[in-house]
């Protein structure tokens, strides 16, 4: 279900094929992998469409880093929206020589009644809300008839959240800002990031924790409930969490394993979820007129 990490390039704004972003570079979490599959989505679901055509909604986009820039850089008409006012900043000064990007401090529902968009995206959203469906119908307002959503959920009993449990009961945060102020360990923290990757944050507000935890079963019953049929599923990396990321997440050949390897694995033992999503409604309409 999940698309393969390798993509060409292209060199015009269509998206018949979805470009490769450099600058987004696969890590521990995933993030290259999840923007592919968007990519892919909107590809599939809006075919023979030009890239500046298409509306985007990233509600949650945190400072727009991983998703929202990257989209507005294949040339997607994007809007960010987010609460936090720190991370909206910094996406308005990572997006400053993109003109078909914009952001909001705010919530869907303060953008305007009439704008709607081709594709409503909430990306690591959900499990951060005390309701995540009200969240999801304040984004399908402003979804165009026969538009797509595409969300992605961490596993809320998987890999990541037992990773952070241990991290945080342990107490390993202390220990390793003791263990990055010693003189000699630095210098071995310098070489490994040297062969592996620097982590860039996609949001600045670092205390708002996950309070749902969600199973695929309960997504599934969210989506139905809110008359959301599945038109795609996929898989996040398999091992993420603070104890892989300090760890493992230094070796590109682990990061790659790690991506690839969930794709073959029952979708329960990722450490995340991918849907493409489409209200019933239009694919009723869209049945009717074959």
């Amino acid at each position: 279900m999940t698309p393969d990490l390798e993509l060409e390039s292209r060199s015009h704004p269509r998206i018949a094929r979805p470009p490769v972003h450099a600058e987004v570079a696969e890590n521990v979490w995933g993030y290259r992998k999840r923007l592919v599959f968007m990519e892919r989505a909107i590809a599939d679901f809006f075919p023979g469409r030009e890239a500046r055509s298409i509306q985007v909604l990233d509600v949650g986009c945190g400072n727009g880093s991983q998703v929202a820039v990257p989209l507005a850089s294949s040339g997607f008409q994007v809007m960010g929206v987010d609460p936090h006012l720190p991370s909206i900043e910094h996406a308005w000064q990572l997006a400053k020589d993109l003109s078909n990007a914009e952001f909001l401090c705010g919530y869907a529902r303060d953008l305007p009644p009439r704008r709607v968009f081709d594709v409503v995206i909430l990306s690591e959203v959900l499990e951060h809300l005390d309701s995540p469906q009200l969240a999801l119908q304040e984004g399908l307002a402003h979804l165009a008839s026969h538009g797509i959503v595409l969300v992605t959920v961490p596993n809320g009993y998987g890999e990541f959240e037992i990773d952070s449990w241990l991290f945080r009961s342990l107490g390993l945060a202390k220990i390793l800002e003791l263990l990055k102020n010693s003189i000699r360990l630095r210098g071995v923290v310098r070489r490994l990031r040297r062969g592996g990757r620097e982590e860039f944050l996609s949001t600045e507000n670092q205390e708002c924790g996950h309070v749902q935890f969600f199973t695929l079963s309960r997504l599934r019953s969210l989506f139905a409930d809110l008359s959301l049929a599945v038109l795609r599923e996929g898989a996040g990396s398999f091992l993420c969490g603070p104890m892989i990321h300090h760890t493992l997440a230094y070796s590109n050949r682990f990061v790659r394993w790690n991506a690839r390897i969930a794709d073959r694995l029952p979708l329960v033992l990722a450490s995340g979820w991918y849907f493409a999503l489409r209200p019933k409604a239009d694919i009723s309409d869209e049945a009717g007129l074959d």
